[in-house]
């Protein structure tokens, strides 16, 4: 069986940035473009409501499952399109 996954948890944005997208996309179609792009820039703002930080997991951070997993860098969720 072939798996597809991140080489590290540094590389975690790949994966929540592609669902985003993905969430994007099903908004957009399902509900409206509207939503989609109000669902988007929702997570726009909240990424940048504080000045620092990066969607890259550095090596020292590694340790800290908080940051591997902190909503407003890497793992935004919300509530279902439906």
């Amino acid at each position: 069986m072939d798996n597809v996954t991140c080489a590290t948890w540094s590389d975690i944005w790949v994966n929540e940035g592609f669902a985003s997208y993905g969430q994007y996309i099903a908004r957009s179609i399902l509900i409206s473009e509207a939503n989609a792009n109000s669902l988007m820039n929702s997570y726009h703002n909240t990424a940048m409501s504080i000045p620092d930080g990066s969607v890259y997991v550095s090596v020292e951070d590694l340790s800290s499952s908080g940051r591997i997993f902190e909503t407003r860098l890497t793992h935004e969720k919300v509530q279902p399109c439906i």
